[in-house]
């Protein structure tokens, strides 16, 4: 597995112009679940799509762990930290390694909201919803270029998992910061509530897996976690 930590360590950078535009999605985040907004609202989305792609700039790193075994239930050495986690326990079963990585899609996409919020809180509400899309659609270029990179050394990888999902504390917050330099390398700011800033910004963990050892890799946890998620219906 040593062609595994060639991945290590790795800056990514891409333009917001590159990001696949969601709208279904940005729907979705501001309550249109089974409905379109109405015209003027669709308009105004669309003004601050492209104001939000103007202002981004998606980047993030990631590291290669490896995952080790440990007596306790439900407990896992992922090498930067011990995580106590039934959820993130059943979302790495057969994982050998995992990647960790932080993305964010940058402050100014913050400073947009902050402004807005305060002059047109229509517009604030509306750049929230698509701050949220741009950065789960950053996160899911990422993604897609992990599986391909790791798909190149016979690997596969499971859903991402962050800390929040599930019973997987966001306590480990500061572990993650600590140990891929987060805050140094593409400048987010871990809060003393867990919080990071930008507030556009993702941590998760990836398990790694042999693909013979598929018994598990299309479980996908977030569906048994929570009330609802874009995913469904998009």
């Amino acid at each position: 597995m040593s062609n595994l930590f060639s991945l290590q360590n790795q800056h990514h950078r891409v333009s917001a112009a590159a990001l696949p535009i969601r709208l279904r999605e940005v729907w979705h985040f501001l309550g249109y679940y089974h409905i379109q907004p109405e015209e003027r609202v669709n308009a105004l989305i669309d003004a601050c799509i492209r104001e939000a792609v103007a202002a981004a700039t998606p980047q993030g790193i990631y590291s290669v762990f490896e995952i080790k075994q440990t007596d306790l239930e439900d407990t896992l050495d992922l090498t930067f930290a011990k995580v106590t986690s039934k959820d993130l326990s059943r979302n790495l079963a057969q994982c050998h390694h995992c990647v960790l990585f932080a993305a964010t899609i940058g402050p100014k996409v913050d400073q947009l909201i902050m402004k807005a919020s305060r002059l047109d809180p229509l517009k604030g509400c509306i750049l929230q919803a698509v701050g949220a899309m741009l950065i789960e659609s950053y996160c899911d270029l990422l993604n897609e270029q992990l599986r391909t990179d790791f798909a190149s050394i016979g690997c596969a990888l499971r859903p991402r998992f962050s800390p929040g999902y599930g019973d997987f504390s966001l306590n480990h917050q500061r572990d993650i910061f600590r140990s891929i330099r987060a805050d140094k390398t593409i400048g987010l700011t871990l809060m003393d509530s867990q919080i990071m800033a930008p507030s556009k910004s993702v941590t998760a963990v990836i398990g790694i897996y042999q693909p013979e050892d598929k018994r598990t890799a299309d479980y996908l946890p977030g569906c048994s976690l929570c009330d609802g998620c874009d995913k469904c219906s998009v």
